[in-house]
């Protein structure tokens, strides 16, 4: 999310330093941060200014669809009908419905929410939730965060009397669901000039525009941003553009949130200075996705909504524990899928495959996989009958819902994003399967050998205060604006150890001029062997602070060291 967290054999290379007049023309900036810019193809003041001030926030309007939306919720409002928000099961999902039943209430709407659940109902929009909607009275369904491949349950919505609006941001197929309208940035007729919103994104978008012809009742759109930043940040959507825009101000509002679920979660998180993107990412998030991913997404929903401060409590409590439940699931098929992945490490692309694998964490274990490896990987788990997968291309090139359309008479559904996706097919095909992707990816080339590129090239009079707060300005980091990366050359180990369980974990303490600094290595517990107390090393790394007992420092996060005993 905010970077890989893994070794790699890959080569170093430093990017290429920016002119010396783009810093110039840029004095209020830290020249660093002009290069890291530079390095990222904002070449010219102009395109850096407007990254890093410019509001990019476009009219919702604009997105193809957005005006018939409006007209029905207009009429569903005033004639008092019962609307479902149907989200899913992922914090993307679960607080796109948020946005939709507090914005819609908030105009008058009755309206209930519907997540579907991952162990029975699956991915997406089914006809047996359409069903269900219809026995209790829905006439219309707003999705969140789903619906662009309904075909089959818009069909059957239709046969029901029941209008759909799908607000979604996944990848569209062939053929679309005829649904009343169908908001999705990224349908081909869509002239939206930013097509990397989230799911909760685009269900916020369509809040926002209804709340430009109907008054609100207590309540402004931009009340929801806490919600879009949360669902943004956890889906690892791109933070440029647009995102950048709602998930700076959604960071602002979740840190004062008047939310009691919001409030428990950051007493949960135990952390130490600002609330930052990446607390929600690695804290916030993955304790929210533990619900849907090991029981019922409904813990989640009701978690953010709830205006009971002691049930928060109790929620939290809860998703605390599953969330562990989940860790030592997700490391138990970790192991097992890394004895598959040591063998295939030669492939463009991992292909792992198990049995009794929850299916809940197989996306999580292809993301560890895809970044521990550096390429992509896809984690299936082979039923009796029908078996499931999840794939995660981190940092790669390689679209994975065009290489399993490629695929797709083989299989029953797909669906996701280029960088991650979702499938499911017959047990009795998955060999076919497996041999047509593998072929498909052949004459990819081996990721391994692809550079790991720095942003910039650091000496130890470069690293202080000054850098860190100048490049706070390139903040929140994400998907599309990680953390900067930097390379430092022959640095002096003043100590080495390994922490974590199994010694799993490197931390070093390291002399940058007349300062020791501590670097914190995840998964390099391993490279221990390789340093000695009087050696000196080469790093990548990224730059972050740390609070103990009120007191800030810099702190390095290794991404990759290398040295040898004695240097």
């Amino acid at each position: 999310m905010v970077v890989a967290e893994a070794p790699t054999a890959r080569p170093w290379t430093v990017a290429p330093p920016a002119p010396s007049s783009l810093a110039a023309a840029l004095p209020d900036l830290h020249p660093v941060a002009v290069q890291v810019l530079h390095a990222r193809g904002y070449t010219t003041p102009e395109a850096i200014l407007a990254f890093l001030f410019q509001d990019q926030l476009h009219d919702p309007l604009a997105l193809y669809g957005m005006d018939r939306a409006v007209a029905r919720l207009r009429r569903a409002i005033g004639g008092g009908e019962q609307i479902a928000a149907h989200g899913d099961f992922d914090v993307d999902g679960v607080t796109a419905a948020a946005v939709l039943v507090e914005g819609l209430s908030a105009a008058g709407a009755r309206i209930v929410p519907f997540l579907p659940a991952r162990t029975t109902t699956g991915y997406g929009v089914h006809a047996s939730a359409v069903d269900k909607l219809a026995a209790d009275g829905v006439t219309l369904i707003v999705t969140g965060d789903t619906g662009t491949r309904a075909i089959e349950a818009v069909q059957r919505a239709a046969e029901l009397g029941i209008d759909v609006i799908v607000t979604d941001h996944h990848l569209p197929g062939e053929t679309l669901p005829a649904a009343l309208a169908l908001v999705n940035p990224h349908l081909p007729l869509c002239p939206y000039p930013f097509k990397e919103l989230s799911g909760v994104g685009v269900a916020w978008k369509l809040v926002d525009a209804l709340s430009r012809s109907v008054p609100f009742n207590g309540l402004a759109s931009d009340d929801l941003l806490d919600l879009v930043a949360l669902g943004t940040i956890v889906d690892v959507s791109p933070l440029v553009g647009e995102n950048r825009w709602l998930v700076r101000r959604g960071l602002d509002r979740l840190a004062r949130s008047r939310r009691p679920g919001i409030q428990a979660l950051l007493a949960q998180a135990d952390r130490e200075g600002p609330l930052d993107e990446r607390t929600v990412a690695f804290s916030i998030g993955p304790r929210l996705n533990a619900a849907g991913r090991m029981e019922s997404a409904d813990l989640a929903y009701d978690l953010l909504t709830t205006k009971d401060h002691s049930h928060a409590f109790e929620l939290v409590q809860r998703l605390d524990r599953i969330n562990q439940e989940r860790q030592q699931l997700t490391e138990r098929v970790l192991a097992e899928a890394r004895v598959q992945a040591d063998r295939a490490s030669a492939h463009p692309v991992l292909l792992i495959r198990g049995r009794d694998w929850p299916s809940g964490v197989l996306g999580l274990v292809a993301a560890r996989l895809s970044d521990e490896y550096s390429r992509p990987a896809i984690v299936l788990d082979v039923g009796p009958e029908a078996s499931r997968g999840s794939g995660r291309a981190s940092g790669s090139d390689l679209d994975l819902v065009a290489l399993l359309g490629a695929c797709g008479d083989l299989l029953l559904e797909f669906g996701g994003h280029a960088q991650a996706a979702g499938f499911a097919l017959g047990s009795e095909r998955v060999d076919a399967f497996a041999e047509r992707l593998l072929a498909a990816c052949a004459d990819r080339p081996d990721p391994s050998l692809a550079p790991v590129i720095a942003d910039h090239r650091l000496d130890a009079a470069g690293l202080d205060w000054a850098l860190y707060h100048g490049l706070c300005a390139l903040r929140p980091y994400g998907q599309a604006n990680p953390a900067p990366v930097f390379l430092s050359e022959a640095v002096p180990v003043v100590e080495a150890r390994a922490v974590g369980a199994a010694g799993k974990h490197l931390r070093l303490r390291l002399r940058f001029g007349r300062q020791t600094l501590t670097a914190f290595g995840p998964n390099l517990g391993a490279r221990l062997a390789t340093l000695g107390a009087n050696s000196e090393v080469d790093l990548l790394f990224c730059l972050e602070s740390s609070v103990w007992n009120g007191a800030e420092s810099l702190e390095l996060r290794l991404r990759d060291v290398r040295g040898t005993l004695g240097t």
